[in-house]
């Protein structure tokens, strides 16, 4: 019934559904041969063929942006952050509607000249045009409490709606769609 009353969809989400390109690929074409709405959430660190391949069969796609730099970037995810910069102009280009998130962590992205320079590269290097701002939150560390493992983030405050609002305005000002928080939240 909630399928049907909300018009329904399928999200291929992660981990990272790129590790898993095949499967996702051979699902979202049984979807799209349903009817069935597609959605692809990804960090978009793959190659361009291997997201590609994806995007085609999506009818929505979000892309991560967690930091402009491409050091600052590996020191917090392990990777550069280059092929997902390339992958963010290319996806824009593409027959999808493209949203990029931005997660918004104290200590690794919530400045003012990271969210600028983030908002720059969307707007006058890339056609995107939707983001959503994601604000910190640590609803995550009961996970990592249940498997022994350290929560790296545990003394870091959950930030609100009302503390990104200013990083949105920055990308309101270049032209951007900004909303803050997810869509339905």
């Amino acid at each position: 019934n909630y399928f049907d009353e909300s018009g329904g969809g399928v999200t291929f989400s992660g981990g990272e559904p790129l590790l898993q390109a095949a499967a996702v690929a051979e699902l979202a074409q049984r979807c799209r041969t349903a009817g069935i709405h597609t959605a692809l959430e990804t960090a978009a660190h793959a190659p361009w063929e291997t997201l590609n391949r994806l995007i085609r069969l999506m009818d929505l796609v979000f892309i991560d942006l967690k930091h402009i730099d491409s050091d600052a970037h590996r020191a917090f995810t392990g990777v550069p952050i280059d092929t997902i910069l390339a992958n963010i102009r290319r996806a824009a280009e593409a027959s999808v509607e493209l949203v990029v998130r931005i997660p918004v962590v104290p200590g690794v992205n919530a400045s003012t000249d990271v969210q600028q320079r983030m908002f720059a590269f969307l707007a006058h290097e890339t056609r995107a045009k939707r983001v959503q701002l994601l604000p910190f939150h640590r609803l995550g560390m009961t996970k990592y409490e249940g498997l022994g493992t350290d929560y790296a983030m545990s003394g870091t405050d959950n930030l609100s709606k009302t503390d990104c609002e200013p990083f949105a305005e920055i990308g309101r000002a270049l032209g951007l769609a900004v909303r803050v928080g997810a869509e339905g939240s």
